[in-house]
């Protein structure tokens, strides 16, 4: 306090934040590893060729490292699907774009935000595609993005097709 006088320090703020990084961690880490074990149950095949990746590039003898990551693309490839298509955070974060940008032909507005309403961004995909009716969850982003840019939802959401190159 002698060196920054001026700066309120709160105990109850720091500890606050403290526990949001905790818990956030902790929510997505054990939500992850209940889907990855959920989707390796259904899918045996998947956990075999996992399991066979691991082995032959860890072994048995010894920890995993950070540097086995590159030499595992399809663990990899795996893990990123289960955070895909498992819901691992309905409602994520806001966010905010810095700059006009093209994404998969549409037009998103510089400073456009995570909203229902008149943005292009908003919190969970899988929850507006759930509302359209969409038959596959493997419909990739693009055409999410192309189906409700043409219906109720693109108007609500302010979408426009762009004809720049993405």
């Amino acid at each position: 306090r002698a060196k920054y006088p001026v700066i309120d320090f709160c105990e109850d703020n720091l500890v606050a934040c403290t526990l949001d990084l905790f818990f956030a961690g902790t929510e997505t880490t054990s939500t992850t590893i209940r889907w990855a074990l959920l989707f390796m149950a259904m899918y045996p095949e998947l956990q075999a060729r996992v399991q066979a990746e691991i082995d032959a590039v860890i072994g048995q003898s010894r920890q995993p490292a950070l540097e086995d990551r590159n030499n595992m693309p399809y663990t990899n490839a795996v893990i990123h699907e289960v955070q895909r298509k498992g819901n691992i955070i309905p409602f994520n974060a806001l966010r905010l774009t810095v700059k006009d940008t093209v994404l998969a032909g549409f037009h998103v507005p510089k400073h456009s935000h995570c909203s229902w309403r008149r943005t292009f961004c908003f919190p969970s995909l899988k929850a507006i595609a759930k509302s359209l009716l969409f038959a596959s969850r493997s419909c990739t982003l693009y055409q999410m993005i192309k189906t409700i840019s043409t219906g109720w939802a693109g108007a609500l959401l302010g979408l426009q097709h762009s004809t720049v190159n993405e």
